[in-house]
């Protein structure tokens, strides 16, 4: 998923001539500058994600999460953040019915 270099927003845009735009803070950059390494970063979380999701139904602990995203992924501390909040959001219903919901929510927001 290509995100904004300077604020992280996912609300990315192409403009003319040949440049993407992020809304939420304006900064623009050239397509042929992008950099590739968010495509071998998705891959390790694809490649770790059924891990990773264990591990957010034993605790959903942002903290613990995000450690283990950037000990599995290499991912920096903000993205590890990111995707520790993408994995809570996904197993949500499965922590609502272990009676973890509330929890789960105070972590994402904590994350």
């Amino acid at each position: 998923m290509l995100t904004c270099p300077k604020c992280g927003s996912q609300d990315v845009m192409v403009a003319p001539p040949n440049n993407y735009v992020c809304p939420r803070c304006g900064h623009t950059w050239d397509i042929g500058s992008l950099d590739s390494g968010w495509i071998e970063e998705e891959a390790k979380v694809y490649r770790t994600w059924g891990e990773l999701v264990d591990d957010a139904l034993r605790s959903p602990d942002c903290e613990t999460l995000a450690r283990r995203v950037a000990e599995l992924v290499g991912a920096d501390e903000r993205r590890a953040r990111q995707i520790a909040r993408r994995i809570l959001r996904e197993v949500m219903e499965e922590l609502r019915l272990k009676g973890l919901g509330e929890r789960a929510l105070r972590e994402i927001e904590r994350c």
